[in-house]
């Protein structure tokens, strides 16, 4: 295990134990702007999943997935982009009749192209820390690091892997194992600081793992999860340390704690993770 995952292993548990001392994010304050989807951060605070993710997943609740190939064959790029710009210009796109592997290719797309990733760039090293752990080690952690994404991120995040669990289950037809499944969407959705790419190809049977356990243990990871048009509460900082102060909005601390009601159990904050079982060895 190298130094870089041992840190992310020890920043779960003081994140944990500090919770009012979360650093801002790693990436610019995002710039929303009016009709733009692709290229587009985020809301991190809004309780509502992606208008695109919703409508790919509706195409597929109605065209079935049982479609050989799914999202491992691209589907004509010509359609995709145009589809694209579609969606750009603010167009109400109505995806009944379109070919699904031109759909499958656009939601690919939209997860590729975001500026920070849904599991994102600060949380990086945790999620490889914790999945680089033991299965039975490796599912709480990974359901505590869940919980220090942005309220926006979570609700996305659950939507994305109840939809490609779905895909799996049809993996008879279309091929689309839970291994293959991890290979397509991991690189889009877990990705180091700085786009770091020698980085991301040595961290790549983690990646894979950790997109493998939200498939396979779907019910067990996300069964406390928020769903889209969840009402967080905001929590005042003296419920977390002697203050009656509000939190600071915009911190990543409000963003990832206070804004949920289903936040981390008192007690959970006391675990130390250096006392886990020591994760399996990375490849050198």
């Amino acid at each position: 295990m190298s130094e870089r995952m041992r840190k992310g292993v020890r920043k779960i548990g003081e994140r944990l134990k500090r919770r009012t001392e979360w650093p801002e994010a790693t990436v610019a304050e995002p710039v929303y702007v009016e009709a733009q989807v692709f290229g587009q951060s985020l809301r991190r605070n809004h309780n509502e999943i992606p208008d695109i993710l919703r409508k790919v997943v509706e195409f597929f609740d109605t065209v079935g997935l049982e479609i050989e190939g799914l999202f491992r064959i691209s589907g004509a790029q010509s359609q995709m982009l145009a589809m694209k710009e579609a969606f750009e210009r603010g167009e109400d796109v109505q995806l009944e009749g379109s070919d699904p592997h031109v759909c499958a290719s656009l939601l690919k797309q939209y997860f590729r192209e975001l500026p920070e990733p849904l599991l994102t760039y600060e949380l990086y090293d945790c999620f490889l820390a914790a999945a680089s752990c033991p299965d039975e080690v490796a599912l709480p952690k990974i359901k505590t690091v869940l919980k220090m994404l942005p309220l926006g991120h979570r609700i996305t995040v659950k939507y994305l892997a109840r939809f490609l669990k779905d895909v799996c289950a049809h993996s008879d037809v279309n091929k689309m194992t839970p291994s293959n499944v991890a290979i397509v969407f991991a690189p889009n959705l877990l990705k180091p600081p700085g786009n770091d790419v020698l980085a991301q190809i040595d961290d790549t049977p983690y990646s894979n793992k950790l997109m493998q356990m939200f498939v396979k243990n779907y019910d067990i990871l996300f069964e406390d999860e928020p769903d889209p048009g969840f009402k967080p509460k905001l929590v005042r900082r003296n419920s977390l340390v002697s203050s009656d102060k509000p939190q600071r909005r915009g911190s990543a601390t409000i963003q990832a704690l206070a804004l949920s009601t289903d936040r981390i159990p008192a007690e959970q904050a006391e675990i130390d993770f250096k006392k886990s079982p020591s994760p399996a060895k990375r490849p050198t």
